[in-house]
């Protein structure tokens, strides 16, 4: 058998086994009383959501047996947006299985900024996430055995003459002023459609 489809059959086991092994740790946190915010559970969340979704690699390996794992990597990371200490912990997971990939989220991407707009109708939806935003401050929310959070949404027109209008979700931790207000994500769409909504809701 050579190498590439010696790599599909490793990567579909390693799929199944931490799948499994990711699901019961969640059933087994989920019994228990988990009522305080917990970075090791957002952080297991999170696995398990990369591992669901890491099956894409495979079948894009199988229809594009030309493309190497690297580039389907980098697709899957553009495509799904993980977070990087996610992606991270996944590439050490290949690479115990012996897969050749790097070491860090860093190689593959590079310094990449791009940004993935996702198609959400009525208009398109830009998502940084709240995970990403609580681990910045991280060190003031140690201490507390909740975190409660306010999230808004207001919308604003690009400029005077646009048709499109642009919805920021907001979210604030709160009681806690040294915490500013944090962007979720950001919701692009047409101010037509908007108005349509308001009066069919009239």
């Amino acid at each position: 058998m050579n190498r590439s489809g010696r790599s599909k059959r490793t990567m579909s086991r390693l799929i199944k086994e931490e799948r499994e092994r990711l699901q019961q740790k969640l059933v087994n946190d989920e019994a228990s009383d988990f009522s305080h915010f917990s970075e090791n559970d957002i952080e297991i969340r999170e696995r398990v959501r990369v591992v669901e979704e890491i099956s894409q690699i495979k079948d894009n390996l199988e229809e594009t047996g030309t493309k190497s794992l690297k580039d389907n990597l980098r697709s899957w990371y553009i495509k799904y947006s993980p977070s990087r200490q996610a992606f991270d912990e996944l590439l050490k997971i290949l690479r115990i299985e012996n897969l050749d990939v790097p070491k860090s989220t860093k190689t593959i991407i590079g310094n990449s900024t791009e940004i993935v707009v996702k198609d959400v109708p009525p208009g398109e939806y830009w998502h940084y996430g709240i995970c990403q935003q609580l681990q910045k401050v991280k060190e003031l929310l140690k201490d507390r055995e909740k975190v409660v959070l306010d999230i808004g949404i207001d919308g604003l027109p690009l400029y005077k003459s646009s048709n499109k209008g642009v919805w920021p979700i907001l979210g604030k931790v709160v009681n806690e002023n040294a915490i500013k207000v944090f962007l979720i994500g950001t919701y692009l769409v047409h101010q037509k459609t908007i108005r349509n909504i308001a009066a069919n809701k009239q």
